[in-house]
């Protein structure tokens, strides 16, 4: 299942300058793609939602809320990832990143 949050939360990466809007990305993971799907505003992430429901039940596929948690709290793609979910944390990672790219052009 998709699992999204919203945050009012100020990360290192609060003085960035954003394109509002929502980009969307993908990396593979441990059985499928991650999709990761991040709202900016024009200084920071508004709003994370992701999709790790064809990830290893119980693994990769429970590691979502955390994953929107950190991705939010660091307002970067820099996160520490969750234990026992490591190739999905890391395919999240570098979705989030490609958003964050997409949106600093």
């Amino acid at each position: 299942a998709a699992t999204e949050a919203a945050g009012e939360a100020q990360g290192p990466a609060a003085s960035k300058a954003y394109k509002p809007g929502t980009y969307v990305a993908s990396a593979f993971g441990m059985d499928s793609d991650v999709t990761i799907s991040i709202t900016f505003d024009e200084s920071r992430i508004v709003a994370v939602a992701i999709n790790v429901s064809k990830e290893t039940p119980e693994i990769g596929a429970a590691a979502g809320p955390e994953l929107v948690s950190q991705i939010l709290a660091a307002q970067s793609a820099q996160i520490d990832g969750v234990a026992g979910a490591t190739i999905t944390s890391q395919a999240a990672a570098t979705a989030a990143a490609d958003c964050i790219a997409q949106a600093s052009e």
